[in-house]
């Protein structure tokens, strides 16, 4: 994401997740992006001996077990999955995925997190279906950060929604359009 940013590439490769972040904040506000390019589910990998098979089973091992850590290459992966983890998880971040799947084999992990394709190995690990698909974009360069239109103003919604900008005012026709097809022409009115 930097260097597309900052400019010095047109576009990001076009696998990246939406929900993740950049420079502190969301994607979808720090960077312009395509329309969906694909849709991967992530699954929670486990020791293959650990009789851990089902996402409610991992919770279950997580709250009731001393282990509560499960790996992930980045934060974005971690927030994309949080919200099914049992309260008590630890995350640990390890970029390096070949890493992270010793950890989980040798048990300094539970399990560890992966967004996309198989582990390295696989035959050591059980996989965990997070029952999760994550949109994936290409990102661009944001030229703009927002669209400030006038009080009371007829907002070219079309036009706003093709820039992927947020209009902004306090006159009852202020809306925030969200439109997966991001272009980086068109105006406020």
């Amino acid at each position: 994401g930097d260097r597309v940013a900052d400019g010095t590439v047109d576009m990001s490769e076009p696998y990246y997740y939406l929900g993740g972040f950049h420079g502190g904040k969301p994607r979808i506000e720090s960077l312009h992006f395509s329309c969906v390019t694909a849709g991967t589910a992530g699954i929670f990998i486990v020791k293959s001996d650990a009789r851990i098979n089902t996402l409610d089973a991992l919770n279950s091992a997580i709250a009731s077990g001393s282990n509560k850590k499960i790996g992930f290459i980045g934060q974005g992966n971690y927030d994309s999955v949080k919200d099914i983890l049992d309260d008590t998880a630890v995350p640990v971040f390890e970029t390096d995925g070949v890493t992270l799947a010793n950890q989980v084999a040798d048990g300094t992990l539970i399990a560890g997190y992966v967004s996309e394709g198989a582990p390295p190995d696989s035959s050591r690990f059980m996989e965990i279906s997070t029952g999760i698909i994550s949109p994936r974009a290409a990102l661009f360069k944001k030229d703009f950060d927002t669209c400030a239109c006038p009080d009371n103003a007829n907002t070219n919604a079309g036009a706003v929604a093709n820039t992927g900008a947020t209009c902004s005012g306090t006159g009852s026709s202020s809306r925030v359009v969200i439109n997966m097809f991001n272009s980086q022409s068109g105006s406020c009115n």
